[in-house]
């Protein structure tokens, strides 16, 4: 079932957003400006593009476009936007990439599921005081395959919680709509590059998400 009912409103809050940005371009001479609006319409397009992909994903196959990358640099890509949107709001990242993370896979999905496992963790972490969330980017040689990990230790939600992160009908989830759909979206793109994803609660406050990706994956459409 496609949430569309749930969608299409952030997707139209994200066109006017963007419709915003462009007619200050078009309305003043402060070349100044100028930058700042430029980064808020990339940031307000790649989010509109991510769930419109997202709600995709949760529906369908797409055909896989193979290349060779470095998630790293996609890492870096889905991390300058949120920066450029202002949307870490009081949380600062500890990143930390361990060797080259390459991959032989599709980097637009790849893209999609690391900005979803961001939207899952970053909302938990938006309702406490200024807090760091950690970033880890490795290699797990034994099973030839990519890890991202996200782990805050500030909020747990309750024990009632856990079996509802893939519930797109769960109404008090952190981030709302656009969370699960991107959630649901990154265990999507594991399940079809060969991965896996999780998330589980800490010993202490906090959670940890588990996103991983197979080091090769044959193109392949249903």
């Amino acid at each position: 079932r496609t949430p569309l009912t749930g969608i299409l409103p952030l997707l139209g809050k994200s066109f006017q957003t963007i419709d915003s940005y462009v007619r200050r371009l078009n309305e003043t001479d402060d070349s100044s400006q100028a930058p700042a609006a430029t980064d808020h319409i990339r940031a307000e397009a790649q989010r509109a593009t991510c769930l419109t992909w997202g709600t995709m994903l949760i529906s369908s196959t797409p055909k896989l476009m193979v290349s060779n990358f470095d998630v790293a640099t996609v890492l870096d890509e889905v991390l300058d936007l949120y920066e450029a949107g202002n949307d870490l709001f009081n949380v600062s990242l500890a990143k930390d990439v361990q060797d080259r993370c390459s991959l032989r896979s599709d980097r637009r999905l790849v893209f999609v599921a690391i900005r979803g496992a961001l939207d899952t963790i970053l909302p938990l972490a938006w309702r406490s005081r200024p807090e760091e969330v950690a970033l880890r980017l490795s290699r797990d040689i034994p099973s030839r395959s990519v890890i991202f990990r996200v782990a805050q230790s500030v909020d747990r939600p309750p024990d009632s919680a856990w079996n509802r992160w893939f519930d797109l009908d769960w109404r008090e989830r952190p981030g709302g709509i656009c969370s699960g759909v991107g959630l649901l979206a990154a265990k999507r793109v594991a399940d079809l590059l060969g991965g896996a994803l999780s998330i589980v609660p800490n010993q202490g406050p906090g959670c940890l998400l588990s996103l991983s990706f197979s080091e090769t994956t044959t193109a392949r459409a249903e």
